[in-house]
């Protein structure tokens, strides 16, 4: 019994945790004058992608197999991902039947032209004999195309300055802190 009332109240933590993180991006996005794509796409993506980033680190710097670390890294992503896509998928049905069409914006086309193209990048490099060529060699490319979908996203916010409003942040700004 005490184990299911720690896992509820580690939950519930987790979920007002969450909510602060949320609009503590959002007020991060509003101070330095980023967009709300810059908000998403850049800051929340890279602060949630922390865990799974710091897990196989340690495994690795602690001795412990890699197996650990290429589990950490493939899985959290891969899992969030179906699951993401399965539940696009439903509330795309619910929303438009199966012919309907359902209008996305720019920022959200290029996150998952970028995701896939990467994914797809991946996955293809996974089929290759290991040390067929230098780890740097293939993760550069990643990373040049994760700069330049940054580099877009923080000037097409500086162009379209779309911006938190002011009362959303004297609502939810942790003071002093953000």
């Amino acid at each position: 019994m005490l184990a299911f009332l720690t896992l509820i109240a580690s939950l519930l933590l987790i979920l007002a945790a969450s909510s602060l993180f949320t609009h503590s991006v959002e007020a991060v996005a509003h101070r330095y004058g980023l967009g709300v794509g810059v908000a998403g796409s850049l800051l929340a993506a890279v602060a949630t992608a922390m865990p799974e980033t710091i897990v196989p680190l340690l495994a690795l710097a602690q001795g412990h197999a890699e197996s650990i670390g290429t589990g950490a890294i493939m899985g959290a992503p891969l899992m969030l991902s179906t699951l993401t896509l399965g539940l696009l998928a439903m509330t795309a049905l619910k929303q438009r039947g199966w012919k309907g069409i359902i209008k996305t914006d720019d920022q959200i086309r290029a996150d998952l032209r970028l995701f896939m193209l990467a994914y797809t990048y991946a996955l293809l490099l996974m089929a290759l004999p290991h040390g067929w060529m230098p780890g740097w060699a293939w993760a550069l490319p990643l990373l040049v195309a994760y700069s330049v979908h940054s580099w877009r996203l923080i000037r097409q916010a500086r162009v379209m300055e779309e911006m938190v409003p002011d009362s959303f942040l004297q609502g939810y700004a942790v003071g002093g802190w953000v």
